[in-house]
């Protein structure tokens, strides 16, 4: 597989990106599509690309004084491939660059072992969402760069 780069996406791309969460959390995991795109006004997405279609995205948002991190989601055709832990690593690293401390999560049971990896922590017991299992977590600026130091 050819190097795909994670980058910012741009507001007018949106519509794309949410097509693309459309596939997956609407078709795949039954997820009404009227939750896909979020109603924060300060957010943030990252997007991989390949020949000119998003692949994976995630994104980030401010709810008051939180943030919060998800719509992580990878094309089924390139799973496995280390798209989602680029997606997590390029935008947790772009957020802490803004002196953002710690980030909320609610995390499928996919994501759960990747962002204990990158040093999240779980704050809560699992409970479901449209039938599909999440955990709260968070993760600090200081447990993320400890994992960037190994």
């Amino acid at each position: 597989m050819k190097c795909l780069e994670v980058h910012r996406l741009e507001e007018s791309s949106l519509p794309d990106a949410y097509a693309f969460l459309e596939t997956v959390f609407t078709h795949e995991q039954q997820i009404p599509k009227e939750l896909i795109p979020l109603k924060f006004e300060t957010q943030f997405w990252w997007c991989i690309q390949a020949d000119g279609n998003i692949v994976g995205t995630v994104a980030a948002w401010k709810d008051r004084k939180e943030w919060h991190w998800g719509r992580l989601a990878v094309s089924v055709h390139q799973r496995g491939n280390g798209l989602g832990k680029k997606l997590a690593v390029q935008s947790f690293s772009d957020l802490f660059q803004m002196d953002i401390r710690e980030i909320i999560i609610d995390a499928r049971d996919v994501t759960v072992k990747l962002l204990l990896s990158l040093g999240a922590k779980i704050t809560g017991l699992t409970t479901e969402f449209y039938g599909i299992p999440i955990t709260p977590m968070i993760l600090s600026k200081e447990d993320f760069d400890t994992f960037q130091s190994q």
